[in-house]
């Protein structure tokens, strides 16, 4: 009689499926910052610096049409036309620094008059800035970030009071102190290129810093003279 010994429990395997579900939230992300601009123009300027406009409406040809350089420098930026009607303009410097170059890029007038704009952003001196519709709702300019404004007065509009050379054959005097000790006397410009005392050959020149709004030195014997770019 043949036999088993106890018999083996079942082994047969048992599988199980778990079924996990994961779920993400769906979030929006504006996409501005990264949408390529309608519109972009490029110039040098003054002191060698690449610049940069960008315009989020109109084309390229719109906005070289808007822009008015006059030697590498950007007075007008004319953006009255119906196609920049609530626009993103946006001026700055671009590119590797070269020498001389400041990393600013100066703005003389945005010209908007009419139409509203959107973000606005010069990194620069903007000198002025017009903008509107004049109907009310939304704000004529969503938001501005200039690097300064106004700073350069009236020189990025391209026009300059400036005094090209000053020459004094004889002394220069103010008030002596022992007269009056409040009252001042100036040579005043934006912009004053040379000034020279005397005659030849004890003819001497004051060493004044290249370019507008620089100086503002004693000169004279009185101490109460002075050559001041305002």
């Amino acid at each position: 009689e043949s036999g088993s010994a106890g018999a083996s429990p079942s082994r047969n395997p048992t599988f199980r499926t778990a079924s996990q579900c994961i779920r993400f939230p769906l979030r929006l992300e504006s996409l501005e910052s990264r949408v390529a601009p309608a519109g972009v123009f490029l110039y040098t300027d003054v002191d060698g610096d690449q610049v940069k406009v960008t315009s989020s409406l109109g084309s390229n040809i719109d906005l070289v049409t808007a822009a008015n350089v006059v030697g590498g420098q950007l007075r007008l930026l004319n953006l009255t036309p119906a196609v920049f009607n609530n626009t993103n303009i946006t001026v700055s410097v671009v590119g590797p620094h070269v020498p001389g170059g400041n990393g600013l890029a100066n703005v003389g007038h945005i010209d908007s008059t009419g139409h509203n704009l959107g973000n606005v952003t010069v990194v620069g001196d903007l000198g002025q800035i017009d903008a509107g519709s004049g109907i009310g709702l939304p704000p004529a300019i969503n938001s501005l970030k200039v690097h300064s404004l106004g700073r350069l007065g009236t020189d990025t509009l391209g026009i300059l009071s400036k005094i090209a050379s000053i020459t004094i054959k004889g002394h220069v005097f103010g008030t002596p102190a022992s007269v009056s000790a409040t009252d001042h006397f100036g040579f005043v410009a934006e912009q004053i290129g040379s000034l020279t005392i005397g005659t030849t050959p004890t003819a001497f020149s004051i060493v004044l810093a290249a370019g507008p709004h620089n100086d503002n030195l004693a000169v004279g014997e009185t101490s109460d003279l002075n050559v001041h770019e305002v």
